[in-house]
Parts: C-alpha cells; structure tokens; sequence
C-alpha cells in the first residue's frame, strides 16, 4: 500500500461487527487496517458506520510520517 510516509507491504486485517444504540437501533461496524511487519502503527486504517445501510460516519487514516532509528 501507499500512504504519504511511502511505500509498504503490508496485510489487511477485516472486522466487522454491530453496537446497539440507547434507541436499541442496530448499527453495523467495519474495519480495514493495514499492518506491516516491524512497524509500530497502523499504515492506514478506514472505520464505517453503517445505520440501516445508510453509510452514517467513515474514518480514514494514513500513517504521514515513519522514522526507523
């Protein structure tokens, strides 16, 4: 994958799951991280909230910055 802090070989990891609200209301939750070996932090990560099928919120994350010491 490529992000601003370069290129990486990395593996997706996939979850999903669902909250249930104060309402009740079911709400179905998504990940995609990307890892790479020997690297402390996420290299990129997208977070959905899906309401009924309707996407309500998205996170998307890019690891900006890396230095090996």
């Amino acid at each position: 994958i490529e992000v601003p802090a370069g290129k990486f070989d990395t593996y997706l990891i996939k979850a999903e799951g669902q909250s249930i609200s104060e309402k009740k209301d079911y709400r179905q939750l998504a990940w995609k991280i990307w890892v790479a070996p020997g690297i402390p932090f996420d290299i990129a990560r997208d977070q959905t909230i899906h309401d009924n099928g309707k996407l309500v919120d998205q996170w998307v994350t890019k690891l900006t910055g890396f230095e090996n010491k």
